[in-house]
Parts: structure tokens; C-alpha cells; sequence
């Protein structure tokens, strides 16, 4: 886990991945029941309305969450939403 232009603070493991697909759009209403307590989907008072018209969700479930005791730098440059550190991070 890595804050934008800070140190990686710490890992987790991706338990489930769910994915949904629509030619116009997703329903995102059942979504939003389900996952908004889990996503924190509150702490954004747009979060719902600014995903409308989306034709696709991903949605990773995370699991063994680890935080750091002492977190460290990572030269990351890209526009990547994670990595995986250790793995050829040049494709």
C-alpha cells in the first residue's frame, strides 16, 4: 500500500476478484447497497453519481493486510494502480 508520491506503508493479498460488464451501463444500485460500507463509498458524497454510466466495474477483495513498522521508498513512476514488488515491474 503506497500514497501517492510517499512510502510504501505496507502489502495485502487479493482474496476474490469480481468483475461486471454492461454494453450501456452497469446497474451500479445493487453495488451500491452491497460494497458501500466496505469501500467507504461514504466518505465521498459523489462516489455513486460520478461512476454512473460506467460499463464495467472491478471490484478486489483484500485480504492479510500487513502495515509496515517502518515503510520504505519505491521508485515507481508510472501511472499503475499497483505492482507487484519483487515481480519484472518492466511490462
Amino acid at each position: 500500500m503506497k500514497a501517492s508520491g510517499g512510502p510504501v506503508r505496507g502489502e495485502f493479498v487479493v482474496g476474490r476478484v469480481e468483475f461486471w460488464q454492461d454494453s450501456v451501463a452497469v446497474n451500479l444500485q445493487p453495488l451500491a447497497s452491497a460494497y458501500s460500507l466496505a469501500i467507504r463509498a461514504d466518505a465521498d458524497p459523489c462516489f455513486w453519481e460520478s461512476r454512473e454510466g460506467s460499463r464495467y466495474v472491478t471490484l478486489m477483495h483484500v485480504r492479510d493486510v500487513k502495515r509496515y513498522a517502518k515503510p520504505y521508498s519505491y521508485p515507481k513512476r508510472d501511472r499503475r494502480g499497483w505492482i507487484v514488488i519483487g515481480a519484472d515491474t518492466t511490462t
